[in-house]
């Protein structure tokens, strides 16, 4: 019968796995991040880099708009189609106003804002143009 000590293997996971987590740590703290809403790319780290991506959506109604897509990485984390926070499904008329909801959104998960979202009263700020339903 062979017998295997198993204390070096086990010495060495636990090894491992201090200076992995020790290594992740050191990374995040070197890492410096924009803390403005105003740039596509929030992160200078891959695996926490916030982007957003502007895309056309044609309404159902024949007219033309805008949403957004979020991306934490390379994986999709937010695909916006309407305007968030208002009633129905109003698409974004412009897309800086698209723009605009996708770099405050992109700023509030950069900066572990969650849950990530958008008020009436952040659109007015931000001049996203709104239809009134009545």
């Amino acid at each position: 019968m062979i017998r295997i000590n198993t204390s070096p293997i086990l010495s060495c996971v636990i090894l491992l796995l201090i200076f992995s987590c020790n290594s992740s740590t050191e990374s995040n703290s070197k890492s410096e991040t924009n803390s403005t809403p105003d740039s596509v790319i929030v992160s200078s780290t891959d695996e926490s880099k916030v982007s957003f991506k502007i895309f056309m959506n044609d309404s159902t109604d024949k007219s033309k708009g805008y949403g957004y897509d979020i991306f934490v990485g390379v994986q999709r984390y937010i695909h916006q189609q309407n305007i968030p926070a208002v009633n129905g499904n109003q698409i974004f008329k412009t897309e800086a106003d698209a723009q605009a909801v996708a770099q405050l959104m992109s700023y509030k998960i950069q900066n572990k804002i969650m849950p990530p979202t958008v008020t009436v009263r952040e659109l007015d700020s931000l001049g996203v143009t709104v239809n009134k339903i009545q």
